[in-house]
């Protein structure tokens, strides 16, 4: 006996067949990167920054110390020392030079579940993108690629940039990892 299943109920099916995941999308020099929008707690702007240069330096929010990541140099591998500096170039000694280079910050859980920061040249996006759009890369650029910290490759239509899958283990890992690397954290 054979089973019919209405209209209603076979749009259903295949929506949970298109699974998506809910990611949040930042842009970092030329190349776009995604986590799981789980681990993201708050994107706020990204004000006064204490230790920078440092390999972590920190903010304050609502009374609590953030610690902040030097993403671009655990993720690009090249020593940094103004990565909080906008991608458009140098500060100007301009007072109102702040207001035209608004950064932000994203706040994220680590893996030990401490509220850690990342810092973004623009506003992150949430966007949804389907199962069928993710990519394993090479175990070659794996290892020898000049992006770290990645698990794979998100190309959700052919006319977007790809975009990485941040592999945060490894984010996270990289503190320790890099020489002048804060322990304490």
């Amino acid at each position: 006996m054979a089973i019919q299943l209405s209209a209603k109920s076979r749009r259903l099916q295949s929506r949970q067949s298109a699974f998506n995941h809910q990611l949040i999308v930042f842009q970092l020099r030329q190349e776009w990167f995604a986590m799981p929008i789980q681990m993201a707690q708050k994107v706020i702007s990204l004000d006064k920054v204490y230790g920078a240069g440092a390999e972590v330096s920190f903010t304050l929010y609502q009374n609590q110390e953030i610690p902040i990541l030097n993403v671009k140099r655990r993720i690009f591998g090249a020593a940094n020392p103004q990565y909080l500096l906008p991608q458009s170039g140098a500060a100007t000694n301009n007072a109102d030079s702040q207001y035209h280079t608004k950064r932000f910050l994203l706040i994220m859980k680590s893996p030990t579940g401490e509220l850690v920061g990342l810092p973004l040249d623009s506003p992150p996006s949430l966007r949804r993108i389907s199962e069928s759009a993710f990519m394993p890369l090479s175990a070659t650029y794996l290892e020898s690629g000049q992006i770290r910290c990645i698990k794979c490759l998100i190309v959700p239509d052919p006319e977007q940039p790809p975009i990485f899958l941040l592999d945060l283990d490894q984010l996270f890992q990289a503190q320790t990892a890099l020489p002048g690397a804060n322990q304490a954290m």
